[in-house]
């Protein structure tokens, strides 16, 4: 039986899922589970589900390992597939139901990434990292008062970024936080994650326009240039330039 609680001919999913992952996660975890069918498994190739969401091998079982140490998906042992029985990774869909709704119910307490979010402040002119009932601010410059050194050196990690850009309502948010996730930055403050929206805020901007297709496409632009040598490193408008 199907432990996701999946009906025939349509895929249900929690509420929590959507709101607390990227773009990526999102897209694998909602086709793993739409395959995963009643027996609630789930063992077609990485290459394989790269061809039916239009992006790369290395990119699915990079989010598969993430929703794995998510404890979203569990790896229950590998299984001989097609002509040649090929041995492929099979997976478990995890019922995440009841953390669902704990989270929900319980709308009093308010989550980490919230949390953090309001106690940032702006550092030169660096953005707002805010919760959803603010907007997104661009402030001149101001100097680094003394009294923010302790707000700017909580920590933050890569994953706790991902999930609160994800969260945004803005487009070139979302992109940042998509691009530290793919490039897998190692930033630890909040003062780092500000800074580091502070220096990709104008080209995110410039990407709002393309789809997600595009933009995975300019990044796999980018690989091809580093593997062929020639590229050394690269930026987000290193990734605006590949695609315009």
């Amino acid at each position: 039986m199907d432990r996701s609680g999946d009906r025939k001919y349509f895929t249900i999913i929690p509420n929590y899922i959507v709101n607390h992952s990227t773009v990526y996660e999102q897209a694998i975890y909602l086709y793993m589970k739409r395959v995963a069918g009643e027996e609630g498994t789930c063992w077609m190739s990485a290459m394989e589900i790269a061809l039916r969401l239009g992006c790369s091998r290395n990119t699915v079982a990079k989010y598969q390992k993430k929703l794995v140490e998510r404890e979203w998906i569990e790896v229950i042992g590998k299984r001989a597939t097609g002509e040649t029985n090929q041995q492929t990774i099979e997976y478990r869909i995890i019922d995440l139901w009841s953390l669902n709704i704990r989270h929900y119910e319980d709308k009093s307490k308010r989550s980490n990434i919230e949390r953090l979010s309001q106690s940032l402040q702006p550092v030169n002119e660096s953005v707002h990292l805010v919760n959803e009932k603010h907007s997104t601010i661009v402030h001149k410059e101001e100097p680094i008062k003394k009294n923010n050194k302790e707000e700017i050196t909580i920590s933050m990690s890569l994953k706790e970024f991902v999930e609160w850009c994800s969260k945004s309502k803005h487009r070139h948010i979302q992109i940042i936080g998509n691009w530290a996730d793919t490039i897998e930055l190692n930033l630890e403050t909040k003062g780092q994650w500000e800074a580091f929206i502070k220096r990709n805020v104008r080209t995110a901007k410039d990407l709002e326009p393309f789809d997600d297709e595009k933009i995975v496409q300019g990044f796999r632009k980018i690989q091809k240039a580093v593997k062929e040598g020639w590229l050394k490193k690269y930026t987000l408008e290193t990734l605006f330039k590949f695609i315009v």
